[in-house]
Parts: structure tokens; C-alpha cells; sequence
């Protein structure tokens, strides 16, 4: 979600690799909205969450809800330089999601950049 108050991340699961089930979707919300709803019960978070959504798309009738409480599992996220993870002298990359962001965004920034330099450094040894 672009700059979403309370709404942090949607993922549609469904669409993951060997999964069977149709229109399921993970949806992470804000420190702010987490630390908001921490004490609710689990049907109040899900209420609270349908009406956010609700208020941005239509929803389809929910079929099965669950709610995940990981109050620690989001830690301080890493963004290192570009030039920071690159050392052409040894022809060394540093990459992956943890140094670019985090999240599956993070580890495609990563790899796209480490494709890159490394083209680039293919090109300059010849």
C-alpha cells in the first residue's frame, strides 16, 4: 500500500508456486495500526482490517480469516548503498533482501542490481 496510514503490505499467497487454494491474501499492516490493535481480540482485528480494505476496494464475502501476531519480527531494515555492496577491485557482491529493503521487493533490487555489475564488470575485462 502506497503511503496507507495502517495498511503496510498485501500478498496474494494464492499465486505462490504448488498452492492450490484460490483468493488468499496475507495482509501485514503498519507498526502504528499493530501496536493499535494489540490488545483486540482476533475477530476485532480481522473487522478492523476488512474495513480498511473496505474502504479503498470492494471485498468478496470472507471465508476464513486468521490473524498472526509477530509484535517482534519486524526489525530495523537495512538499505546499503549500491556502491556500498559492490567491490570491483575483487569482484565481490553483496546481495540479497536484508541489504536492500527487505521483503521480496528487497531481493529483486538486489539481484538486479548484482546482474548488472556483474555484466558491467564482464564488459570492462574484455
Amino acid at each position: 500500500f502506497e503511503s496507507h496510514p495502517l495498511l503496510r503490505r498485501s500478498v496474494h499467497l494464492s499465486s505462490a508456486p504448488g498452492r492450490n487454494h484460490r483468493y488468499c491474501y496475507s495482509i501485514e499492516l503498519t507498526a502504528l495500526a499493530a501496536s493499535q490493535l494489540a490488545d483486540s481480540s482476533d475477530d476485532k482485528v480481522v473487522e478492523n482490517v476488512l474495513g480498511m480494505l473496505a474502504s479503498i476496494t470492494p471485498l468478496p464475502a470472507l471465508q476464513h480469516s486468521g490473524v498472526q501476531r509477530w509484535r517482534f519480527a519486524r526489525g530495523k531494515i537495512e538499505h546499503i548503498a549500491d556502491e556500498q555492496r559492490a567491490d570491483k577491485n575483487y569482484r565481490v557482491l553483496l546481495a540479497g533482501d536484508y541489504c536492500c529493503g527487505g521483503q521480496a521487493e528487497g531481493a529483486l533490487r538486489s539481484a538486479t542490481f548484482a546482474v548488472e555489475r556483474v555484466k558491467q564488470w564482464l564488459t570492462e575485462a574484455r
